[in-house]
């Protein structure tokens, strides 16, 4: 009996080491779970800190920074050449070239750019836009190309020295091949050269007694607005100008016979914008619908020029949208000016290439010819705007006559607007039309 108790009594006594060994395992089985958690834990963070991330320029880097592609990141090439010459400027609403400018025209189209600089650097030195003044715009070309040199005066209460010195900063920052000098020590005259072109003249403006009463017109200016027809919010804006515009408008553009009706109904000019084939067709420009191509043969060139004309009622003349390609085309041009001489219209040729046929085509069939001279908003900007149209007033008065261009931009409605209200009276705002009558 008792040997038997005894065993009973050890029995449980022989189970005691297994228990044990399930409490190691439990106790390892921990660790090594808590060991993994922590050293995943600390790879994740070494990871998270040598991971590239790219971060937005002047940030800091690292997983909470914003991410952005190197794409966007980066600044034109032009400002990450200059950075610290164009931080303390305002923004500068960079020339955008048009699709009516052949880009071969490179030195008018950077004689733009040194107009907004001017006055992006007389900004700066609390120079208001109307301190600048145009006393002489004289037409010259190089290797073919034509384009303007001026002579600007400034506010005799300016700083001279300061305008300089933030001009030459703003050049350098701003246009390619653009250089001011002075022609000595104490000179209070500012030239600048693009690509070795004199191409303006800078001048204290002089102290002038009372003006006198106002002198009769000495110029003619036209201004034409291109692209018309999209909208005709546009069209009602401009047949509300004080001045007269005139409208050149698409013939395929959705509302096209309504704004030309309109412009009529309100006196104004219409034009035909003929569409030409440009120059990088199809890869860079595309001239739209009803687009004459310097591949078709005569008679598809008459017929189109036809469709385009019965499309614009009430038009007494023509002006080519882009061409660059095709104006220079000279059998193509004597197919559209003997089209325009039946229908006794004029031809203003919006000089999209210095190359263009459209002045020797107008002669062979005896159609009135007048050329475009300034373009007005490739910087669309209402300020640089209003500085074209003062070059365009005195361009006017030198030579008598001329013509501008522009698009029906927000920018250039609002620069008209207010150049409207301060123009120079001494010029005459007529039609393209009243301008090739005054020439004969």
């Amino acid at each position: 009996m008792a040997a038997k108790k005894k065993r009973t009594r050890s029995a449980p006594g022989k189970k005691k080491p297994a228990s044990s060994s399930f409490s190691r395992i439990k106790v390892l089985f921990w660790s090594v779970l808590f060991g993994l958690t922590v050293g995943s834990l600390a790879l994740a963070f070494v990871l998270l800190k040598t991971m590239p991330f790219e971060s937005v320029p002047g940030g800091k880097s690292g997983p909470d920074s914003p991410v952005i592609s190197r794409k966007q990141a980066d600044p034109t090439p032009r400002a990450a050449a200059h950075p610290k010459k164009v931080d303390k400027a305002p923004p500068v609403r960079r020339q955008i070239r048009t699709y009516e400018e052949d880009p071969s025209e490179s030195l008018e189209s950077k004689i733009r750019e040194v107009d907004m600089a001017i006055l992006q650097a007389a900004l700066q030195c609390s120079i208001p836009s109307r301190g600048l003044r145009h006393t002489g715009v004289e037409q010259r070309s190089k290797a073919g190309q034509s384009y303007h040199f001026q002579t600007i005066t400034i506010d005799p209460t300016a700083d001279l020295k300061r305008l300089g010195k933030t001009l030459s900063t703003t050049l350098t920052a701003l246009v390619d091949g653009a250089v001011m000098t002075s022609p000595g020590k104490n000179s209070r005259e500012l030239r600048i050269t693009v690509d070795g072109f004199p191409t303006h003249t800078l001048l204290p403006a002089i102290q002038t007694p009372p003006p006198r009463p106002a002198s009769p017109p000495k110029g003619a200016l036209a201004i034409v607005i291109d692209d018309m027809g999209q909208h005709v919010r546009e069209g009602d804006v401009l047949a509300g100008l004080s001045v007269p515009v005139t409208f050149s408008v698409l013939p395929y553009n959705e509302h096209a016979r309504e704004v030309a009706e309109l412009a009529y109904r309100n006196g104004l000019e219409v034009l035909i914008h003929l569409p030409m084939e440009p120059r990088g067709y199809p890869e860079t420009a595309n001239p739209g619908p009803g687009a004459l191509f310097t591949s078709m043969p005569p008679k598809t060139i008459r017929t189109l020029v036809n469709r385009a004309a019965e499309r614009i009622p009430h038009a007494t003349g023509v002006n080519n949208h882009m061409g660059s390609r095709f104006t220079e085309y000279g059998r193509g041009m004597d197919t559209v000016l003997a089209e325009l001489a039946v229908r006794r219209l004029f031809f203003l040729d919006s000089m999209t290439t210095s190359r263009s046929q459209g002045r020797t085509a107008s002669r062979r069939a005896h159609v009135p010819y007048i050329r475009r001279n300034i373009f007005l908003d490739n910087v669309q900007d209402p300020q640089a705007i209003i500085f074209q149209l003062k070059k365009a007033e005195t361009l006017a008065k030198r030579k008598g006559t001329a013509v501008a261009i522009g698009h029906p931009y927000p920018e250039t409605l609002k620069a008209l607007a207010e150049w409207a209200r301060t123009r120079d009276t001494s010029v005459r705002i007529v039609t393209v039309g009243k301008l090739l009558g005054t020439r004969g």
